[in-house]
């Protein structure tokens, strides 16, 4: 019967003790580091035949290495979009609160159009103000309430019919293509969002249920 043992000099391993020849026992350990190293199996089997080529391996230490800072770098925006995440909760749940009130009857100038969808009012907006604010064009006497009117009855996404209008506090001759309309007193679902535009999905959300 073979013995396994050592040959009395401590440090010394002995193949038929373990099944692998020291040089063995080297790649072994080497392949275990480079895995806890983060390293696949594909990029372990294309860096150990580099061991003896000192330049070619630090190369791909260096390769993975670069590798490693990209994914810590994913990780971490990755991690502050979930704070962001959490954030946006927080800040909705705390500030947006919907309460019913009347709006008083008010006289607003109105600007009526079919948009390509929900996202063109954003640029019918900026077309409102630049119109009635033009250089020469007298200014209107706004007031706080400011809106936007659908008109569809059911939610649309394309060729949606909305009006934008303002109150006015005074008298006040519009310009071409604004109507001057005489709103009547209205009961509304109302609310204030507080911060980014970013939270405006969550108020409307809050204000639809």
């Amino acid at each position: 019967m073979t013995s396994a043992g050592c040959s009395g000099r401590p440090w010394s391993i002995h193949p038929v003790a373990t099944g692998l020849w020291p040089e063995q026992l080297k790649v072994a350990a080497r392949i275990r580091t480079l895995r806890d190293a983060g390293c696949g199996i594909a990029r372990i089997a294309e860096m150990l035949p580099l061991y003896e080529d000192r330049n070619a391996w630090n190369q791909a230490l260096d390769r993975h290495a670069e590798s490693l800072t990209m994914a810590a770098r994913q990780i971490a925006e990755q991690q502050s979009l979930l704070d962001t995440i959490r954030q946006e909760i927080k800040e909705n749940t705390m500030s947006i609160t919907v309460e019913e009130r009347a709006l008083p009857a008010r006289r607003v100038p109105s600007l009526r159009r079919v948009v390509p969808n929900d996202e063109a009012e954003g640029p019918l907006w900026g077309e409102f103000m630049a119109t009635l604010q033009s250089p020469g064009a007298s200014q209107p006497p706004f007031g706080k309430l400011w809106g936007t009117t659908y008109f569809d009855a059911e939610y649309r996404e394309a060729d949606v019919d909305i009006a934008l209008w303002a109150e006015l506090t005074g008298p006040y001759d519009p310009p071409t293509g604004f109507t001057i309309e005489e709103a009547p007193e209205q009961r509304v679902a109302w609310t204030t969002m507080y911060g980014s535009y970013d939270h405006m999905d969550a108020t409307t959300d809050a204000i639809a249920e």
